[in-house]
């Protein structure tokens, strides 16, 4: 079933494997990462940011989209499991 998205929909930041970024599907270039965090988030009462690292993405690039989001007033609430 695809339910519409509504103010209650959690938010996942996906690190593809090629290293693109994608937030709900949607995907945008890395370095916009702060506008569309601050997009998403700004109008939200619910600050809350799941992370989907690929599995071949480095730490560092999680670290540093946590960081962007905690910049924003977001709490990374944690890590959709890894498959494999």
């Amino acid at each position: 079933t695809n339910q519409q998205a509504g103010p209650s929909t959690q938010i996942v930041l996906e690190i593809a494997a090629d290293g693109s970024y994608n937030i709900n599907g949607q995907p945008f270039p890395k370095e916009q990462l702060d506008t569309q965090i601050h997009a998403i988030f700004d109008p939200r009462p619910s600050k809350l940011l799941f992370m989907k690292p690929a599995p071949n993405r480095v730490y560092q690039e999680v670290i540093d989209a946590m960081d962007v989001a905690r910049g924003a007033g977001v709490q990374v609430i944690g890590f959709t499991p890894k498959t494999g």
